[in-house]
């Protein structure tokens, strides 16, 4: 897996918080938040898409360089850029 994580107190326990581009194949998480990039356009599109919190997102696939991300969100399969996975914060499920 690679990246950091963030270990969050909450009232049930310790929550790992990661980015979207930091899940490996066949893992899922819930949407915390969307940090604010420089292009307000696609965070826009992406609550169109239905990136919203509390909504579950689940990695299907990942291109050969690991720089397109196949997720599962709403019951659609799209296709995303990491650049763009890494503004999308996520709470990683337990699997």
């Amino acid at each position: 897996m690679g990246g950091s994580s963030i270990l969050q107190g909450t009232n049930s326990g310790i929550r790992d918080v990661k980015t979207l581009a930091d899940l490996s194949v066949n893992e899922s998480g819930i949407i915390e938040h969307i940090t604010r990039g420089n292009d307000n356009k696609i965070n826009r599109r992406l609550l169109e898409l239905g990136f919203v919190n509390g909504e579950k997102v689940k990695v299907l696939n990942m291109s050969i360089l690991k720089e397109v991300l196949l997720v599962e969100i709403c019951g659609f399969v799209l296709s995303i850029r990491k650049d763009v996975a890494k503004r999308i914060i996520i709470t990683r499920e337990k699997q």
